[in-house]
């Protein structure tokens, strides 16, 4: 019986950062050959001003614009967020991390 993870490609995008209130964006996936991306996150401290949402760009170099309605907040008790991006129109997805009062 086939599960999950044959069917799909698991690819780390960034390590972990200090804690800060910085924003951090992850490298780019290239969604060449897939329909979607699923990106995972954890906050060290939860905040309700903690997003993340997706932005993508047709090269993986050029200015990458963000994807309407992907915006994800951590809540105020839960540190752990996901984002699933379903057929994006360019072919370069990242994940961008705001982080607000703490993090």
């Amino acid at each position: 019986m086939p599960n999950l993870s044959s069917n799909v490609k698991i690819t780390k995008v960034a390590d972990h950062s200090t804690a800060a209130t910085s924003a951090i964006d992850s490298s780019y996936v290239d969604m060449s050959g897939y329909e979607g991306v699923l990106f995972v996150t954890s906050f060290g401290t939860a905040a309700a001003d903690n997003t993340i949402n997706a932005a993508q760009c047709a090269t993986t170099d050029g200015n990458y614009e963000d994807l309407e309605d992907t915006s994800v907040t951590s809540g105020t008790s839960d540190a752990d967020v996901w984002l699933d991006v379903y057929r994006p129109s360019e072919r370069y997805v990242r994940c961008e991390v705001a982080r607000g009062t703490s993090s």
